[in-house]
């Protein structure tokens, strides 16, 4: 049984009928907790709940009523129980909504019946194929099978469908001005993250960020730990010159820019205009006085080499490729990678990281460092990538790598490697 729209589209949809309903708070910042609980979770579970489906449903229904199906599921299944009978009420008073009485039995039984079966659904759950039991495609479930051996996998696998925390950094300025003191005062509770305790903190859930004290004068910055580790490798010291080439948003920037400090400067570049705006608007925001924000693709080392010289760059003591890759690492925050990403188009991107390499190591001083990051959990573009470049490429070095494990630390995926040249 297959949905004949996207799993993005069918989730969009059911969550614009869930706002429809009674049960959607009034209030805007509690509904919209609703509609992405609901659009990322059905996404999340996508094919676990068609499974589910597949087995109460004798013939496709249209897509608007297999939407409402796929978020009754979701909610029966992995929502509070205690709220089925309303669940289902709710989904029966939108289906009719939306095509009228003749399928309101329908949509009844099937959801009755899951919502009768949920702790037999879930438990039964453990025994079935890992694609299906944790959402992922074949191929996915697969490769890192083959890469991180199957228990392994299937910790990654329930990591995958796990709800993220929202987790902010705090920057340099923020820490100057005082920052822990000022939440303090306001009665907001940061957990600080194991990963890095002194930096990251857990917001409350369904708090916004934009009500951290100081959040608007560039004191906390939304990133996950898990972007440390590609900083940490670069081994950044205060006056350094750095090289960006993959900028935006900008995260990792923040971090070059308190590393490198007043006396530093730094490179920031995108080929995007969209993501450029997005790049300059965070370095405005956050007063990266040391960052130089411009439109360049990475990929061409002449127009890199040209953009460098007029903004006043030679050659670079740190460069930092954080690559365009598969996304397997952030899953858990970008859970439609799980339809939109296949072997072919990483195949494409595993071109275009080495491009970057190629382009990239060329305006590295002798003795500098350039770090090849990833938020992959494949071995493919990670060690893989980086041998085959190397083995091209003997004049450099691996001088050392990391890939922390997700699930142990409670963090997004990321890799990085630190190459130096002589």
């Amino acid at each position: 049984m297959k949905p004949s729209l996207s799993p993005r589209h069918e989730a969009v949809n059911c969550v614009h009928a869930w706002l429809t309903s009674a049960r959607v708070p009034s209030d805007a910042a509690s509904a919209s907790g609703v509609v992405l609980e609901i659009t990322h979770g059905v996404i999340r579970h996508q094919r676990y709940l068609e499974h589910i489906l597949a087995r109460s449903v004798n013939r496709m229904p249209v897509p608007e009523v297999y939407a409402v199906l796929l978020a009754g599921a979701y909610q029966l299944l992995f929502m509070n129980p205690a709220d089925a009978f309303a669940v289902v009420h709710d989904m029966v008073d939108i289906v009719g909504s939306m095509r009228g009485k003749a399928v309101k039995g329908f949509v009844n039984a099937v959801l009755r019946g899951i919502s009768r079966q949920r702790d037999a659904l879930l438990a039964e759950r453990e025994s079935l194929p890992p694609g299906i039991r944790w959402s992922l495609p074949d191929w996915l479930a697969d490769a890192l099978a083959g890469d991180w051996g199957e228990v392994r996998r299937d910790r990654l696998g329930a990591w995958s469908i796990e709800r993220p925390d929202t987790i902010v950094r705090l920057t340099a300025t923020g820490a100057e001005a005082g920052a822990a003191d000022k939440i303090r005062d306001a009665g907001i509770d940061l957990e600080p993250h194991a990963f890095r305790p002194a930096t990251h903190f857990m917001m409350p859930r369904g708090m916004p960020v934009t009500r951290l004290p100081g959040f608007s004068d560039g004191w906390w910055t939304v990133q996950d730990p898990g972007t440390a580790v590609a900083i940490e490798q670069l081994d950044l010291q205060p006056g350094q010159d750095v090289l960006d080439a993959c900028a935006a948003p900008g995260g990792k920037t923040g971090m070059i820019a308190d590393a490198i400090g007043s006396q530093g400067r730094c490179l920031a570049v995108d080929s995007e205009d969209r993501r450029l705006k997005r790049l300059t608007d965070n370095a405005r925001r956050l007063a990266w006085g040391q960052v130089i924000c411009r439109r360049a693709d990475a990929t061409d080392p002449d127009a890199l080499a040209d953009t460098a010289a007029a903004a006043g760059f030679d050659l670079f003591d740190r460069i930092l490729i954080d690559t365009p890759c598969s996304n397997t690492g952030v899953l858990r925050r970008k859970p439609d990678i799980r339809s939109n990403m296949t072997p072919d188009k990483i195949a494409r991107l595993e071109k275009l990281q080495l491009r970057l390499l190629d382009a990239c190591s060329g305006l590295l001083k002798p003795g500098g460092k350039l770090v090849y990051s990833t938020c992959s959990l494949l071995t493919r573009e990670n060690e893989g990538q980086v041998q085959r470049w190397l083995d091209q490429n003997p004049h450099f070095r691996l001088e050392q790598s990391a890939c922390p494990f997700p699930p142990e630390h409670g963090i997004d995926g990321a890799y990085a490697a630190a190459l130096t040249l002589g």
